[in-house]
Order: C-alpha cells, then structure tokens, then sequence
C-alpha cells in the first residue's frame, strides 16, 4: 500500500484553525488510500533498517555525511510513520543539511513526528508556531505543542515548562492589549 506525501508545504494541521480552509495559504496533502485503523502493520525490522541506514549516512563518522541518500532513506521510513525518520527530516529541511532550508518543509515533518508523540519535534513545532517560522505565528497553538513536548518527556522538560510560563504571560498580557 502506498502513501504519497507532498512536501512541499506544510500539512493541514500546521496552520491554526482560523487559517485552515483559507486559499492564500497553501496547505500540504497526504493522500492515503487507506483507512488508518484498517492499514496492515509495515515491515517493521525493514523500516527500522531503513532508519538505520540514513542515520548513518547522517551522522558519518571519518568521513563526509551524504545528506541526500539519508534524506531519501529517511523519507522511505518516514512514509511507513517511523516518527524518529520523520522528525530527521524535519531537522534537514530546518538546518538546510544536504538542501537549501525550508521552514515549511520542516514544519511539515516536525508536525507528522509531533503527532506521533515525538517530544523534540513537538517541542520545534511549538518553536516554529511561535516565531512564525515556516508556519502562521499562532501562540496558543505553540503552547499547546510545547505542553506536548513537556508531557511527553522531552529532555529539557523543566526549562520546557519555564519557556511555557512566559509565552503564556505573553499572550495573556498582548489580549490585554489589544482590549485597551
């Protein structure tokens, strides 16, 4: 069974709901000929290989990375919802290694391994909503993927929670100021 994933903007869910069925903003489509609940489970020794092969090809040690074939294997696992695979591509298109960088590209792959409970790409997507970066700026949207990362054990999880703390002030004090 195959699924096709156009990346070259960012999937619905990225954009903020108010944003969502707006034509000026242009949205990802992953066709899936399949119901999700009904889809046979992939190879999974075969994607976990794949995954394998491209962090090697990422992380080369002695020698040049080959950031291209690892996009590619990555891809390949990542199409098979491997959501360490997809959350590497999102840091390729955000650090431009191997490709020029794409914030919108990242985010759609940061938002495909942030559904999967990935804590770093929940935690980047949250970055990414909050900054305005690749997607809509959207803070209750970031503070909601930054709860994710912190709720599903992110590494910096208690720094994670100060950040969450003031964007929410932010927030709070900027609908303040838009009501005076």
């Amino acid at each position: 069974m195959s699924h096709m994933i156009t990346t070259t903007v960012p999937p619905r869910w990225v954009l903020p709901p108010q944003h969502k069925n707006s034509s000026a903003t242009p949205r990802c489509t992953i066709r899936n000929n399949t119901n999700k609940s009904k889809q046979p489970p992939c190879n999974s020794n075969k994607t976990e290989t794949t995954y394998r092969l491209a962090e090697a090809q990422a992380h080369a040690i002695g020698r040049p990375a080959d950031y291209n074939a690892a996009r590619k294997n990555y891809m390949e696992a990542a199409e098979f919802h491997h959501k360490n695979a997809a959350a590497a591509l999102g840091r390729i298109y955000h650090y431009g290694l191997g490709t020029a960088p794409d914030p919108r590209v990242a985010a759609h792959w940061y938002a495909i391994a942030a559904e999967q409970n990935h804590p770093s790409a929940q935690y980047h997507l949250a970055c990414f909503y909050y900054h305005g970066q690749g997607v809509c700026c959207h803070v209750p949207t970031a503070c909601y993927w930054l709860q994710a990362a912190i709720s599903n054990g992110h590494t910096s999880a208690e720094s994670l929670t100060s950040l969450l703390e003031q964007w929410r002030r932010e927030a709070h004090h900027a609908i303040g100021q838009k009501a005076v």
